[in-house]
């Protein structure tokens, strides 16, 4: 699939979930691979370095099972689920090499933007549409993101 999105011209985003039942310090370095050698730099790529617990799921099952969370638990706050086969601290280093040595991929934390960045976000995205560019958003993320870096 990635082959075949790289040779196309469709803008494409990549979300990438870590930590969901069964994952591995393995299954982490496979998927940080394929990110790496496979997904064209032209793509967005989004990490995220847990997954949402909501009540009456089958990772909430899961979670119970294996002893994360119980019957009791409150889900007015978000609950997040990890492996217990890796551990979270690692995952988000993987997480860091990744968005740090990369340039089109982001933690999903970076894409939650506040404040002056959301202006300046809102503002170049009514400059888009006045010259006509029909590109998405996010694609300005990955040559913003490469700015950042420069700077």
């Amino acid at each position: 699939a990635a082959r075949l999105l790289a040779r196309s011209k469709l803008n494409v985003i990549w979300y990438f979930m870590f930590g969901g039942p069964g994952e591995t310090r393995q299954t982490v370095e496979e998927t940080i691979d394929f990110i790496a050698n496979s997904i064209p730099r032209k793509h967005l790529v989004v990490c995220v370095s847990a997954i949402r617990i909501f009540k009456g799921t089958q990772l909430e099952k899961i979670a119970i099972k294996e002893g994360q969370i119980n019957e009791n638990t409150d889900f007015l706050k978000p609950v997040f689920y990890c492996s217990n086969d890796v551990q979270p601290e690692y995952i988000q280093s993987k997480i860091k090499w990744t968005t740090e040595n990369l340039p089109n991929c982001l933690p999903l934390e970076d894409i939650k933007i506040r404040g002056i960045k959301k202006l300046i976000l809102g503002l170049t995205y009514i400059y888009l549409k006045l010259t006509r560019n029909n590109n998405p958003m996010w694609v300005y993320l990955i040559k913003m993101n490469n700015l950042k870096r420069k700077a």
